[in-house]
């Protein structure tokens, strides 16, 4: 079986790539395994070009906080962190 692994990293760009070093050593260790990232918005396009990860999900944390009295809003979120917790991670 292989190992299911969530990288959640919401901020900046500049910090998605210093992370990225846990993605490769992730990989390495489990070359088969599923990697899922999350990632505010703006990032999810600079990770969905790497062979690194198996899975991005964008997760729009800013507009989210700009409407975070939204009943919409909360349906957004709940909806999102079921998604996650559907694809049963082993370590995240």
């Amino acid at each position: 079986m292989s190992q299911r692994a969530l990288v959640v990293r919401f901020t900046a760009i500049g910090d998605c790539v210093m992370a990225a070093w846990a993605a490769t050593a992730i990989r390495e260790r489990h070359p088969d395994g599923f990697l899922c990232w999350a990632v505010e918005s703006r990032c999810a396009p600079m990770l969905d070009r790497t062979s690194l990860v198996s899975r991005v999900e964008e997760i729009p944390r800013q507009r989210w906080k700009r409407n975070r009295w939204s009943p919409k809003t909360w349906g957004e979120q709940v909806a999102k962190y079921a998604s996650l917790r559907r694809l049963r991670f082993d370590v995240g």
